[in-house]
C-alpha cells in the first residue's frame, strides 16, 4: 500500500470529503484533487493551535492537542481535521475536510487510523 492508496481509502469513507498528507517542511506527499492545499497554513494552524482559513472558508478551532486538531465552520461549511503521523512531533500531518453533516469525531478517528498506517511508510 502506498501513501496515495491511504489517501484514496480515506477519501472513500463516508466522513471524509478531501485529504492531503503533508510534511512539517511543507512537502505535499499526496492529496485528493478536489481541493487546493497550502501546507504552511495547515502546519501553522496545527503548531500554533489556532483557527484556519481554507479556500476562503474560516474554520474555528474546537479542539487541539499535540496529536489532533479539529476545527469547524460555524456557517455550516464543514470541518477540518488534522492528525499527526507517528508519535509527536511526528513526520507530518494527515489533513482532512469533512462535510458539515458528518461527525468530526468519526472523521478524526478515520484520519488517526490512516496516520498510524502512514507512519509505517514514511
Amino acid at each position: 500500500m502506498s501513501l496515495q492508496d491511504l489517501i484514496n481509502n480515506l477519501f472513500a469513507t463516508e466522513s471524509i470529503g478531501a485529504v492531503a498528507i503533508i510534511g512539517w517542511d511543507g512537502t505535499i506527499y499526496g492529496q485528493t484533487q478536489n481541493w487546493t492545499v497550502n501546507p504552511s497554513d495547515f502546519v501553522n494552524a496545527f503548531s500554533n493551535k489556532q483557527s484556519i482559513v481554507v479556500q476562503n472558508v474560516r474554520y474555528a478551532l474546537m479542539q487541539a492537542t499535540d496529536e489532533r486538531y479539529v476545527a469547524t465552520n460555524v456557517a455550516g461549511n464543514g470541518h477540518v481535521v488534522m492528525t499527526v503521523i507517528g508519535d509527536p512531533p511526528g513526520k507530518g500531518l494527515i489533513v482532512a475536510w469533512a462535510s458539515a453533516d458528518s461527525d468530526p469525531g468519526v472523521a478524526y478517528t478515520d484520519t488517526a487510523k490512516a496516520a498510524y498506517e502512514a507512519a509505517k511508510m514514511m
